[in-house]
């Protein structure tokens, strides 16, 4: 099942992208970690586009770390709730909590995550402060972090 969502994510978004003509450059793939190794992946989120460019051309299966307010979104809310992409309430610390938990929980799984270093997106494209929390994960998890820069 997953397989198959990860595939259909990936057309989806790549399908997406070409209809309205951005092709973005990926460089560097040929240096990520092997399928099988759990990472964390810690992009900068500069544009509404960063988890479309994610879900098309990172060649590895991986969930978002995502406000639950993206599982609202038609289609696409629904595809992540679906497919077990972990959500919180930014101003919950309880879901703070337990979203962390569950992402430790996850990588310590062998499943690979997205979180966005800055934590939210930037609305005018520069680089935001980052937050400490998806580099604790990684340190409490055990695994590696994959940055991306987008």
């Amino acid at each position: 099942r997953r397989r198959a969502m990860d595939w259909m994510v990936g057309f989806w978004s790549r399908v997406s992208m070409l209809t309205c003509g951005y092709r973005p450059a990926v460089v560097g793939a040929e240096h990520l970690p092997d399928r099988d190794e759990a990472v964390l992946y810690v992009p900068n989120h500069c544009s509404y586009l960063d988890i479309l460019t994610l879900s098309a051309f990172l060649p590895r299966p991986f969930k978002y770390i995502s406000k639950i307010e993206i599982l609202r979104i038609p289609f696409i809310g629904w595809a992540m709730g679906f497919a077990g992409h972990i959500a919180l309430r930014r101003a919950d610390r309880r879901s703070q909590l337990e979203s962390y938990k569950a992402a430790v929980a996850s990588l310590k799984d062998g499943n690979s995550l997205v979180a966005f270093a800055e934590g939210t997106r930037s609305d005018d494209g520069t680089l935001k402060k980052f937050k400490r929390g998806p580099f604790k994960m990684a340190i409490d998890a055990g695994v590696d972090i994959v940055p991306i820069a987008l």
